[in-house]
C-alpha cells in the first residue's frame, strides 16, 4: 500500500497525470446509461462521491444524488475537456426528495468558459435540506464535453 501512495504522490508532483486524470483521481467513471424513475422524470444513474461522469452538451443530464442525514450541501464540479461554444443558457436544478421543491442555478448570457478560467473548472454549491434521493438535472445550449464530480459536505 505504501509504494502505491508514494507512486501517486510522485506522479502528482512530477506532473505525470493529465488534468482530466487529476480531476477524476480516485474515482471510477459511471457510464450513467440507466433509466431510474424519479420526480416524473428518468435519471440515468446514481452518482456518488466515488464516481465521476463524462458528458456532452448541448442537451442535458439527470442523475440521482443520495444525501445522508448530516449532509448540508452538494458541491458540483465540472471540468470542460472540450470547449466549442459557450452558449447562452445553463440550468441546474436540485430537487428535494419527494420532488416538492428545488434549488436552481440559472445562468443566462454569461460565458461559463470564461468563468471556468485557465483550469477549465466551474464549481456550483447547492444546499441540501434533507436526507434522501435528490434529482440533479443539468441542461445547457453550450457546445462542450465535460467531466463532472459531486461531493457532499457536512
Amino acid at each position: 500500500m505504501r509504494p502505491l501512495i508514494l507512486a501517486t504522490l510522485l506522479a502528482l508532483t512530477t506532473g505525470c497525470f493529465s488534468q482530466e486524470e487529476e480531476f477524476a483521481l480516485g474515482r471510477l467513471e459511471n457510464p450513467c446509461a440507466g433509466s431510474i424513475p424519479i420526480c416524473a422524470f428518468q435519471a440515468a444513474c446514481v452518482l456518488g462521491r466515488a464516481d465521476f461522469l463524462s458528458g456532452q452538451l448541448p442537451g442535458g443530464q439527470r442523475f440521482i444524488v443520495q444525501a445522508d442525514p448530516l449532509d448540508r450541501q452538494i458541491v458540483i464540479r465540472m471540468l470542460f475537456t472540450e470547449m466549442i461554444y459557450p452558449g447562452t443558457e445553463f440550468l441546474m436544478n436540485l430537487y428535494t426528495p419527494g420532488c416538492g421543491s428545488f434549488e436552481t442555478e440559472h445562468i443566462i448570457d454569461q460565458d461559463l468558459f470564461a468563468r471556468a478560467g485557465d483550469d477549465r473548472i466551474v464549481t456550483f454549491i447547492m444546499p441540501i435540506e434533507e436526507e434522501g434521493d435528490h434529482l440533479l438535472e443539468i441542461f445547457s445550449d453550450m457546445s462542450a464535453a465535460y467531466l463532472l464530480t459531486i461531493d457532499l459536505e457536512r
